[in-house]
């Protein structure tokens, strides 16, 4: 009798080992579980910040995922949006220019005043023009169509400099000409060129957009 009742008390003790195992390991995956659901709550909220062009939101929540759990797709994508947001930022800037010497070239009245109009905003287009078209976003495709557009292309060509340069030299060297010419107006000439320069300009930034995509209208 007492060998069987030791025989039933070890039984007993390995179905609770084996019981106390089972929950144990029960308990581990409802806590893994548990915060898989939080991550993924997390990504699927930060997702649709995402949709909506609320990059700080978003960028928020995917830190907050990084908090919980190291992930290197979660950080890709944290860069990635940063890079949407600088180009969004980067291109609103470029179009209040673009509208800027619009109105701005209704004011310039010569060569000197329409080249400094240029070479002061020259910055802003080079900057526009590092915006990293190859990252598939709408903004990333947006920017590419402007800087693959002939307007754009044939107005970039106004800001070389030795064009600029040469012109506004011209301009200069005619006026002075103007003085001792004894009534022979070389200006006149400078003011035809300056005239058919400003005209295509104004044309030419007609033909560029001016707001950004729909996805991004709220920034504006």
């Amino acid at each position: 009798m007492r060998c069987n009742g030791v025989v039933i008390m070890k039984k007993i003790i390995n179905i609770c080992l084996v019981l106390f195992l089972l929950l144990f390991l029960f308990g581990c995956e409802s806590k893994e579980e548990k915060l898989q659901k939080q991550i993924d709550d997390l990504k699927t909220q930060a997702i649709e910040y995402e949709k909506k062009a609320d990059f700080d939101n978003a960028i928020d929540l995917y830190k907050k995922v990084l908090n919980l759990k190291e992930d290197s797709e979660i950080r890709n994508r944290i860069n990635k949006i940063n890079i949407e947001k600088e180009s969004v930022e980067k291109t609103k800037v470029f179009l209040s220019t673009v509208k800027d010497i619009k109105y701005k070239l209704g004011t310039v009245t010569n060569m000197k005043e329409l080249s400094k109009l240029l070479i002061d905003n020259k910055k802003v287009f080079e900057e526009f023009e590092t915006i990293d078209i190859s990252q598939g976003t709408e903004i990333s495709e947006y920017v590419k169509e402007i800087l693959n557009s002939n307007a754009y292309k044939n107005f970039r060509e106004y800001y070389d400099d030795k064009n600029i340069k040469e012109a506004e030299l011209n301009s200069r060297v005619n006026a002075a000409l103007d003085k001792i010419s004894g009534g022979i107006t070389f200006t006149g000439l400078d003011y035809i060129i300056y005239d058919s320069m400003k005209g295509t300009i104004e044309l030419l930034l007609d033909s560029l957009p001016d707001k950004l995509p729909e996805k991004y209208n709220k920034l504006n």
